[in-house]
């Protein structure tokens, strides 16, 4: 029988009821799913961010530093190994200069309302 080796399974695939590899495969699982829900995530987000982002910055344009600092870590997201613990990382700073692009965009909106 042949072995097929993949580079997302990182532990011995035998069937064997060993805990240790019962174990080892649950985090193999675990792990390949997180990865690919990320990924496909990030592939969703990204196109759909920069589009807001241009859109956006034509009616704010006083937002263009954190629309900058998106764009930076959407890049650098990209370029950064999923397996990698900056990747989350870079993930966690990408959902703070969203969130805080949306709030200095609520604030021009709230300035530009009342004057």
């Amino acid at each position: 029988m042949m072995v097929i080796q993949d580079d997302l399974i990182r532990d011995d695939t035998s069937t064997a009821p060993d805990r240790d590899n019962i174990l080892a495969l649950t985090d193999d699982l675990i792990d390949t799913v997180n990865n690919t829900l990320r990924v496909v995530t990030y592939e969703q987000l990204k196109p759909a961010l920069l589009a807001y982002l241009d859109a956006s910055l034509e009616k704010s344009p006083r937002c263009q530093h954190h629309a900058r600092e998106i764009r930076r870590l959407l890049y650098e997201i990209g370029d950064t190994s999923i397996h990698s613990e900056r990747w989350t990382a870079h993930a966690g700073e990408l959902r703070y200069a969203v969130r805080e692009y949306f709030r200095e965009e609520d604030l021009v909106e709230e300035a530009s309302d009342e004057g």
